[in-house]
């Protein structure tokens, strides 16, 4: 099983505090939108006087799916790092991480829906989900480029580090990569990063520009 609903919701609300704070950094106003009322509004107004408007939701991700044990029928269990008690009892995992990004990006747009239907102003501005996803769950690189069809989402952004370095650690042969390794040294290499990987919505009804996301590698 996972952790407590509590300590999942302190991930949540840590993933929305981080996104804030690097908007906020890029020169964004990050208004809060959802105030835990009765209706379930988006996350975030991001509004920067020179660059624009857009809503942003964050959705963290735990598990990649659920599934039953096949040996011994205990009851559904989560397929997650945060999965504290997997034994060798637990039998083989039913993986389907790509079902579950699916379903919260559908929860997103009903969201934004929500919002529109109570605030109209914000109609015509593009919509962001930033995805927060459980290793066992990053099926990001394999979601379609009109995001399942859901044509509210302007764009999918997650969090990527030292994307430079990845980079340049491919370029390098298994010596070269064992000798630093050895020595410890990553003066080769560029200085760490952390940088939104953004998916647009090829087929979004309210387009936006990738400069709004920077820092961002697109993919």
């Amino acid at each position: 099983m996972l952790p407590s609903d509590q300590y999942l919701n302190q991930i949540s609300d840590s993933n929305e505090e981080q996104t804030k704070k690097i908007f906020e950094q890029q020169g964004f106003k990050a208004l809060k939108l959802d105030r835990k009322n009765k209706t379930r509004k988006t996350d975030f107004l991001m509004d920067n006087q020179k660059l624009g408007r857009f809503i942003c939701e964050v959705k963290t991700i735990f598990s990649a799916g659920t599934g039953k044990n096949i040996y011994n029928k205990k009851p559904i269990r989560h397929v997650s790092t945060l999965k504290t008690d997997i034994t060798n009892d637990d039998g083989m995992f039913e993986y389907d991480s790509l079902s579950k990004i699916q379903d919260i990006l559908e929860d997103a747009q009903r969201q934004y829906k929500e919002l529109v239907k109570y605030q109209p102003e914000y109609e015509n501005l593009p919509f962001v989900v930033a995805l927060f996803l459980d290793e066992l769950a990053d099926s990001f690189d394999m979601i379609p480029r009109d995001i399942f069809g859901f044509n509210l989402i302007s764009a999918i952004i997650k969090l990527e580090k030292n994307h430079e370095i990845k980079e340049e650690a491919i370029r390098l042969s298994k010596d070269e990569l064992k000798e630093i390794i050895g020595k410890k040294d990553m003066s080769k290499f560029p200085p760490p990063s952390l940088k939104w990987k953004v998916l647009m919505n090829n087929k979004g009804e309210n387009k936006i520009s990738c400069e709004l996301l920077h820092p961002y590698i697109k993919d």
